[in-house]
């Protein structure tokens, strides 16, 4: 079958890695999805989606742990 889309793959990875307790994540994933087009070839597109959790920086003694929030995700898209 052909992949529709990306996002349940990170979501497996996602998974995998809190399962491992695996607290700070960040993935990203970039290929090629197939959208059907009704009894037509089906249309390829490139998609490119990322996945965050837990904090951006380690715990230090100057650095409170943070989780990763919205703004920070869209700086580093923007970027």
């Amino acid at each position: 079958t052909a992949r529709e889309s990306i996002i349940s793959g990170l979501l497996v990875d996602v998974a995998y890695n809190t399962a491992r307790q695996v607290e700070d994540i960040a993935l990203y994933e970039q290929g090629r999805v197939f959208i059907p087009k009704g009894g037509e070839r089906p249309e390829e597109q490139e998609h490119v989606a990322g996945a965050m959790a837990g904090s951006l920086l380690a715990d230090s003694w100057n650095l409170k742990w943070r989780p990763v929030d919205f703004y920070q995700i869209k700086g580093i898209v923007e970027r």
